[in-house]
């Protein structure tokens, strides 16, 4: 018995050989690390865009006048909903109807965004 096992692994002159004969018989199989791994690039993409448009919306709300405090909530609710299309909770639901004159002013209005917006 031992020497047959011997000479199964013998077999081979070179690790090369028994590497390229190991690929040839096992089949790949897909890793489920790497579909996670897709979704985490997706999403970190997503979160850098609205990393970058948030500045730009911000300054946007409060040179129409949008108090400070108020353009830091609008505008993040904003970015979220260009990037992820994320419907905004009630706080920021009731400062959108608020300062909806302001937002249109700034050409941040989304008509999809406004009409989530309660009475």
């Amino acid at each position: 018995m031992i020497n047959a096992n011997i000479l199964n692994v013998t077999k081979f002159t070179t690790p090369l050989a028994a590497a390229s004969t190991l690929s040839q018989v096992e089949t790949p199989v897909p890793s489920p690390l790497k579909v996670r791994r897709r979704k985490t690039i997706k999403q970190i993409w997503k979160r850098n865009r609205v990393r970058k448009t948030l500045p730009v919306y911000w300054r946007r709300l409060v040179e129409v006048g949008v108090p400070v405090q108020a353009a830091d909530i609008l505008a993040k609710a904003i970015a979220q909903y260009d990037a992820v299309r994320q419907v905004p909770n009630t706080k920021e639901q009731k400062l959108i109807h608020e300062y909806c004159r302001f937002i249109c002013r700034a050409e941040l209005w989304r008509s999809q965004l406004l009409s989530t917006q309660t009475a």
